[in-house]
């Protein structure tokens, strides 16, 4: 549960945001304004132009829900990742129980390998993967 003085900095940073854009956009607005007082329009307003206009920003809209919606699932991919070679982890152990003249011993330590490759770039710590194998 956030605590008020969480609320309150929240509002605050919403506060600032909001007044941020609306100092670019009334710069936009003037810029604008002083383009067209200086007869340096190079697009004359008409309805093909706000169409366009229109119609770009209802693709944009598009675009970016389709780009947030992509990086809440990217968040999944860790945990997901790393429940499956914990899975792989358990089965590769489970291999000398059910054929006794195999030795899983090698094999541990190169899945060790990959999984450190694999989330070498990643913020995913190797520990507990080590751990569930038994390999220092």
């Amino acid at each position: 549960m956030d605590t008020p003085l969480a609320n309150r900095a929240k509002t605050w940073r919403l506060v600032v945001i909001i007044v941020r854009i609306s100092i670019a956009s009334a710069g936009f607005v003037l810029l604008r304004a002083l383009v067209h007082r200086l007869g340096l329009d190079v697009l004359e307003l008409s309805p093909l132009l706000s169409s366009l206009v229109a119609a770009t920003v209802f693709l944009l809209g598009f675009l970016l829900n389709g780009v947030l919606s992509d990086y809440k699932e990217s968040e999944k991919l860790p945990g997901e990742l790393s429940t499956s070679l914990f899975l792989l982890a358990k089965e590769i152990k489970a291999i000398p129980i059910t054929l006794r003249a195999l030795r899983s011993r090698k094999t541990l330590r190169q899945f060790t390998t990959f999984a450190s490759v694999l989330f070498a770039g990643s913020k995913v710590k190797l520990a507990p993967i080590r751990s569930w194998l038994f390999i220092a």
